[in-house]
């Protein structure tokens, strides 16, 4: 089994960044449910915290989801 990793860039506690902390919680759920645990791998990057995360992977708006592997890398 191949283990999904996401990457969720918020801006900081808006209502669009708890509305995706909330589907991305809900996608673990759903992901763990299917297939079992260590399906899914999450982090949750604050681009207010941490830019230069957001700038190594090019984001520039938020929410945006990266799915890392299994690749190619998608948003």
């Amino acid at each position: 089994m191949t283990t999904i990793c996401l990457r969720l860039f918020v801006t900081g506690q808006t209502i669009s960044a708890k509305r995706a902390r909330a589907a991305l919680a809900e996608l673990e759920l759903q992901l763990l449910a299917e297939r079992g645990p260590g399906a899914i791998v999450s982090e949750v990057i604050d681009v207010l915290a941490a830019p230069d995360i957001a700038a190594r992977d090019d984001v520039f708006a938020t929410p945006t989801i990266v799915r890392l592997s299994p690749g190619p890398s998608q948003r």
